[in-house]
């Protein structure tokens, strides 16, 4: 954690960084957390330019994950290992590499997110109807969408410019739809301003000025509607205590839909006593974004939380992923762990 402070100042203090996090994998003795680290010194690596050695980093991240989950391989701890190491291919120009790191990404995050998934749902765009299936596999999920815009990237660096625009409109399908059901996070709108000039650019590498003509005004009318702001600043929630109080309690409904057994009412009874607390911070906190979001929040979870796992697993996760993208718009860093403990 205070590796992750000093990458974060400006400017970053990213050799100090790096110095914490190999004195961490010193006395990391799970697997779990010596990956994890691992992962975090590949990301500080690449920012300092050391490419080769995020490269080894990863890889050993990759084969402790493998090792830790097994026959579970369809984990978002490898999928977030394989984008990282498309992410670090495309910056070496490795392009065939890139595509196969990013489409098995893309594979487990598919998987892991299915709960998400809205067949028939394409959000009014022109997916062709030959990647119609793909488009319908895919969950409405801002993190399938940011591996749809990395595969387009690279094949646009591979002049595969055809493959390249469906996937950016497969994108634009989940874009559009997270704009329309979700709060209208900064991160979104950026997402779709950059969707639109990439779809663009794809237009006119194949010679359709009229669809490159029409990105371009789309891009232009959604920053007026913007109110001419290409960066927003994040929301600031006026009470710390309800935000501290959304934080815990998600934390816990998380673990609670995650848990393979009902028999372990220790969790629940910890979430019932923190939900009772949120109802109170909410009840003294400003009519605002986070105390709509939280009050939600709150319902769906007493809605489920009586209910077996196979009925309660789907709908919690889906009420903490819209918690996640109103903390995330508020400027609160969230980042998930599918982890069991084995007891």
């Amino acid at each position: 954690q205070l590796a992750a402070v000093y990458v974060a100042r400006k400017p970053p203090s990213l050799e100090k960084a790096k110095a914490l996090l190999q004195e961490a994998l010193k006395m990391c003795r799970q697997i779990g957390q010596r990956a994890a680290t691992l992962k975090q010194l590949a990301r500080v690596t690449i920012r300092q330019g050391y490419l080769e050695k995020a490269e080894v980093y990863l890889e050993q991240a990759l084969e402790l994950y493998l090792e830790l989950y097994g026959d579970n391989k369809l984990h978002i701890n490898i999928a977030s290992v394989k984008f990282q190491q498309g992410a670090l291919a495309l910056q070496r120009e490795q392009f065939d590499e890139a595509y196969l790191h990013y489409s098995e990404c893309l594979r487990i995050r598919r998987h892991v997110y299915a709960y998400a998934r809205q067949v028939g749902v394409i959000g009014g765009t022109e997916v062709s109807a030959t990647r119609k299936t793909s488009a319908d596999a895919n969950p409405i999920h801002l993190e399938i969408s940011v591996v749809l815009h990395e595969l387009a990237v690279v094949g646009f660096a591979q002049r595969r410019f055809s493959q390249s625009f469906q996937m950016l409109l497969e994108e634009r399908a989940i874009l559009e739809n997270l704009h329309e059901t979700t709060s209208h996070s900064n991160r979104i709108y950026q997402a779709r301003l950059t969707n639109l000039t990439w779809l663009r650019k794809c237009a006119k590498e194949l010679g359709d000025e009229s669809g490159a003509e029409k990105y371009t005004k789309e891009r232009t009318s959604m920053k007026k509607e913007a109110g001419q702001k290409t960066k927003e600043k994040p929301l600031v929630s006026e009470s710390i205590m309800l935000q501290h109080k959304v934080i815990d309690c998600r934390l816990l409904a998380r673990q609670f839909a995650l848990e393979k057994s009902d028999s372990n009412m220790i969790v629940k009874e910890k979430l019932l006593k923190v939900l009772d607390e949120l109802k109170e911070e909410i009840s003294l906190a400003p009519p605002e974004s986070m105390a709509h979001a939280a009050a939600q929040f709150r319902g769906a979870i007493m809605l489920y939380i009586d209910e077996p796992i196979s009925k309660r697993r789907v709908p919690i996760l889906k009420a903490c992923d819209s918690l996640r993208d109103t903390l995330r718009a508020h400027g609160i860093q969230v980042v998930d762990s599918m982890t069991q403990k084995k007891r």
